[in-house]
C-alpha cells in the first residue's frame, strides 16, 4: 500500500497507473497539486450539475404571477419561457423579456412620501445660511430626490430675475424683488405642489468666487498684458511667482535613484549567486560521476580532469557558462601553467564554496599525498550522496513551484465561478 498521507493515496495511485503506462511526470506534478485539482473537479461539477437542475426545475414550474418591486424602486425584467399549442397540436415555445412595474402607492403613502419631499427641498435649497428672505447667489434646484422616485419640474414668477434652473439674472435691483419660485413634484402620475416666495437681491459673491471672476475678467481682456487684481471686498491681494515644483522633484529623484539602483544590482547579485549554487550543486553529480567512471577505466587524475574540461568545451554554447565545468577548465590551464596539482585541487573547495566541493578536493588531495587505491570507491559513495542530495533540492524546487501555482490557479477558479454565476443572477434580476 502507499505509506504517505490519506488523503494523498489517491493521488499517489494515479501517478503510480500514469508511470506505468509510460507517461511523463513532470517535476511541478505531485500528489498535492493532483488532489487539489480533483476536488476542483468534483466542487465545480457539483456546482454544475446544482445549477442545471435549478434551472431546468425552474422551467419544468408553471408561473402565475410576478412579484412586483416597491413603488420605490425602479421597475425590472423578467426573461420568462412562453409554451402554447399551435392549431396542429404541436407545442411552440418563446422566450420573452417580462416588464414588470412597481407596486402602487396607497394615499396615506404619497402624503408622507411628499411632506417628507417638502422637508427634503427646504434642506437642500436653502442651506450654508441661505434663506428665502435674502437670496443673494445661486440656487440648487434637483430634478429628482433620491430613494423617494419624486421627479420635479420647476417654473419662476420672474424668470428674468431667476429661473426654472435657480440662476440669478444681471439686472436685479438693489432693493431687491419678490419671486415665486414652484415645483411640480411627480409621483405615479400624482401631482403635489411645492411653493416658496422669495426675495432675490443682485448676486453677492464670496471672496473665492469673486477673484475667479476678477481672473476671468483678466484673462479676457485686451491689454497687452494681464493686469492681476489687487483687491478683493476691501483685502489687498499681492502676487508672487509659485515656481516650478517639477525641476525640484526631478533632482530629488536623482538623488533617490542611485539607491534603488544600488538595490537592483544587490537583488540582480543575490539572484544570480542563487542561480549558481543551484547549478553547482545539481552539476556536482554529474562531474563525479564521470570522474568515477574515468578514474575506473584507467585514466590517471590529471587526464581525468583534461578529458571532462574538453568535453564541456566541446558541448558549450555561447553565453550557458556552467560555473562547476568552467572552474575544471581554469583548474587544468592553471597545471599547464605550472601550478602545482595540489594547490589546483585545493582551490576547488576555496571557488565553489560549497561543502560538497571541499569533500571532492579534499579526497583529490587525499588521492596526490598517499595515493590512496580506495578513491574509486569514496568517489562512488559520494555519487550516492550528491545524487540523494539532487533528489532532495529537485523535491523542494518542485514544492515551491506548486505554491507558486496556487495563486494563477485560484484565479482560475474564481473565473470559473464567475462565468458559472454571472448567468445564473442574470436570470433572477
Amino acid at each position: 500500500g502507499y505509506q504517505g498521507p490519506w488523503r494523498y493515496r489517491g493521488a499517489e495511485w494515479i501517478l503510480d497507473q500514469g508511470k506505468r503506462r509510460g507517461w511523463k511526470k513532470t517535476e511541478w506534478m505531485s500528489s498535492r497539486l493532483l488532489l487539489q485539482a480533483w476536488l476542483m473537479v468534483m466542487a465545480g461539477s457539483v456546482f454544475l450539475a446544482g445549477a442545471v437542475w435549478k434551472q431546468h426545475r425552474e422551467k419544468e414550474i408553471p408561473v402565475e404571477s410576478l412579484e412586483r418591486p416597491g413603488w420605490d424602486e425602479e421597475r425590472k425584467e423578467e426573461k420568462m419561457l412562453l409554451e402554447w399549442q399551435k392549431e396542429d397540436g404541436k407545442t411552440e415555445k418563446k422566450e420573452i423579456m417580462v416588464t414588470v412595474g412597481q407596486e402602487q402607492i396607497t394615499a396615506e403613502q404619497r402624503k408622507e412620501v411628499f411632506q417628507r419631499a417638502e422637508k427634503q427641498l427646504d434642506e437642500e435649497i436653502f442651506c450654508d445660511g441661505l434663506s428665502a428672505d435674502r437670496v443673494e447667489r445661486s440656487l440648487v434646484l434637483p430634478e429628482e430626490l433620491a430613494d423617494s422616485g419624486i421627479s420635479i419640474s420647476w417654473e419662476s414668477s420672474r424668470p428674468e430675475y431667476l429661473d426654472w434652473m435657480g440662476q440669478l439674472g444681471e439686472d436685479i435691483p438693489e432693493e431687491g424683488v419678490a419671486v415665486r419660485l414652484t415645483g411640480t413634484m411627480m409621483l405615479q402620475e400624482k401631482e403635489e405642489l411645492y411653493q416658496r416666495d422669495l426675495m432675490v437681491y443682485p448676486e453677492k459673491y464670496t471672496g473665492q468666487e469673486e477673484l475667479q471672476y476678477c481672473l476671468e475678467q483678466a484673462s479676457e481682456a485686451k491689454d497687452p498684458r494681464m493686469v492681476l487684481p489687487r483687491e478683493i471686498q476691501g483685502q489687498k491681494l499681492v502676487w508672487k511667482r509659485a515656481g516650478d515644483t517639477s525641476e525640484i522633484t526631478f533632482g530629488m529623484f536623482l538623488l533617490v535613484s542611485p539607491v534603488f539602483l544600488f538595490l537592483t544590482e544587490k537583488q540582480k547579485a543575490a539572484d544570480k549567486e542563487k542561480k549558481e549554487k543551484q547549478q553547482l550543486l545539481q552539476d556536482y553529480p554529474e562531474i563525479v560521476s564521470k570522474l568515477t567512471l574515468l578514474l575506473c577505466a584507467g585514466m590517471n587524475l590529471r587526464k581525468a580532469m583534461e578529458r571532462i574540461g574538453n568535453d564541456y568545451l566541446s558541448w558549450k554554447k555561447p553565453g550557458e557558462e556552467r560555473k562547476a565545468y568552467q572552474m575544471i577548465v581554469d583548474l587544468c590551464r592553471e597545471m599547464t601553467r605550472g601550478v602545482p596539482e595540489k594547490t589546483a585541487y585545493e582551490r576547488i573547495g576555496e571557488k565553489c564554496g560549497l561543502l560538497c566541493y571541499r569533500t571532492l578536493s579534499a579526497l583529490l588531495v587525499q588521492h596526490l599525498q598517499k595515493g590512496s587505491a580506495g578513491l574509486g570507491r569514496m568517489l562512488e559513495d559520494e555519487v550516492r550522496n550528491a545524487q540523494l542530495q539532487r533528489q532532495q533540492q529537485a523535491k523542494i524546487l518542485g514544492e515551491q513551484a506548486s505554491t507558486k501555482l496556487l495563486i494563477p490557479m485560484i484565479m482560475m477558479l474564481l473565473i470559473v465561478f464567475v462565468i458559472l454565476l454571472v448567468p445564473l443572477w442574470l436570470t433572477f434580476m
